[in-house]
């Protein structure tokens, strides 16, 4: 092998796992209530992260702190704790719109709750007319009855164009005292064949360390 022959696969294996479109504006939903990246409610002032502390009904303390990322295509909802007050449930809703590219998505589902039995369920969407909180293409659908859970599921669904992706978390607490710890999130999952071709160009890019360091 010469050395332009593996720099080239090493080049080409990055890209196929750096590209990614631009990111929309992000948007929460907890309830009925709708609050917008850097609008009332929203006590995060970074760009495509939104932090709210806001208290749905019959939930004594609620912090949701939400991301995504501009080098993967991904939303995040992350940090939410909260407890209950009273049996009742708070469905959290959060979406990006303008997204295009990736095939294949990844959605993770983990966290724990005490004081009750009570259940977790987090669906997430591919929407392919690029509509806030659509709903038209389902990526996963995990649900947990016990504690502490980590789940996960991959899915392969691309569209040429613009489209939205969606998460919804749905909480139940089923009595008072019920204190919830979760994190969920969508993801680009690279391709296999992306994966082995960044695989050949660090196995180039190795060889070709040792090579240098034995002249």
């Amino acid at each position: 092998m010469t050395k332009s022959f593996l720099a080239a696969f090493a080049v080409a294996g990055a890209v196929a796992l750096a590209t990614m479109p631009a990111r929309a504006a992000v948007t929460l939903k907890v309830n009925n209530t709708t609050i917008t990246d850097n609008g009332v409610g929203d006590l995060d002032p970074a760009i495509g992260r939104i932090n709210n502390t806001s208290f749905p009904a019959g939930f004594a303390g609620f912090a949701i702190s939400i991301g995504t990322t501009s080098s993967t295509p991904s939303i995040d909802l992350h940090s939410i704790d909260l407890s209950s007050s009273s049996a009742a449930t708070v469905v959290v809703m959060f979406t990006e719109t303008d997204l295009s590219g990736p095939a294949n998505w990844l959605t993770q589902f983990s966290g724990s709750w005490v004081g009750g039995s009570a259940s977790v369920r987090l669906q997430t969407y591919l929407d392919p007319s690029n509509t806030a909180f659509g709903t038209g293409v389902t990526l996963g659908d995990l649900a947990a009855s016990s504690t502490p859970f980590s789940l996960a599921t991959t899915t392969g669904s691309g569209f040429a164009g613009l489209f939205s992706v969606t998460e919804v978390l749905t909480i139940t607490a089923n009595a008072a005292g019920e204190m919830f710890s979760l994190d969920g999130q969508l993801s680009d999952a690279p391709e296999p064949a992306s994966i082995a071709l960044l695989g050949v160009g660090l196995t180039g890019l190795a060889w070709l360390r040792r090579r240098n360091a034995r002249a």
